[in-house]
């Protein structure tokens, strides 16, 4: 092999590693970080993904939150006892409310979130029963099927028996402003 050629063959092998080496580094951009879990996510993160769309067609990638792929975290309340009324409203970051009450909740006033992302999810559950429920939207927004209680299961002997629901679930649908409850 003369000179030339091997510096040719040089290069391209050091030109190859190089590139080799930047597909390796993009694919562990997120070595190192810290990892997030329920209880520290924000609502506020994005997901990077590929569309996997064929022949160099765009978008080739695309940023999801965590409300469009309905990854949202919760939010856990000891607080709620026996005669304590609690009214709040609920941020689009949240996904999922619990109540663990150590009794029953007298009134519990919800009211769903302003702007949610079309498709958002809230979930709502609870471990005692709530005697008043009251679940609101904003102006403009439309509430089917709204409960006015929630009754948490009831342990009796060896069995659970199911009063009634023990969770609510509920979709927002942007194109007719409608909170549609699917639980």
């Amino acid at each position: 092999m003369n000179g030339a050629i091997r510096r040719k063959l040089f290069a391209s092998v050091v030109i190859g590693a190089a590139l080799v080496a930047g597909v390796a580094h993009g694919a562990g951009l997120f070595q190192g970080l810290p990892a997030t879990t329920a209880n520290t996510q924000t609502g506020n993160e994005t997901i990077p993904v590929d569309t996997n769309l064929t022949q160099g067609l765009n978008p080739a990638s695309e940023v999801f939150s965590l409300a469009q792929l309905n990854l949202l975290p919760y939010v856990y309340s000891a607080e709620p006892t026996t005669g304590v009324n609690f009214m709040g409203v609920v941020s689009p970051n949240v996904g999922t409310i619990i109540f663990d009450a150590s009794a029953q909740i007298s009134r519990l006033d919800l009211s769903l979130p302003v702007t949610p992302l079309d498709g958002y999810t809230l979930r709502l559950a609870s471990t005692q029963n709530i005697t008043v429920l009251t679940i609101g939207a904003p102006n403009g927004q439309t509430v089917k099927n709204a409960p006015t209680m929630l009754l948490s299961p009831v342990t009796g002997g060896s069995a659970t028996v199911i009063q009634g629901p023990t969770s609510i679930v509920y979709l927002w649908r942007l194109a007719n402003a409608t909170w549609y409850r699917l639980q």
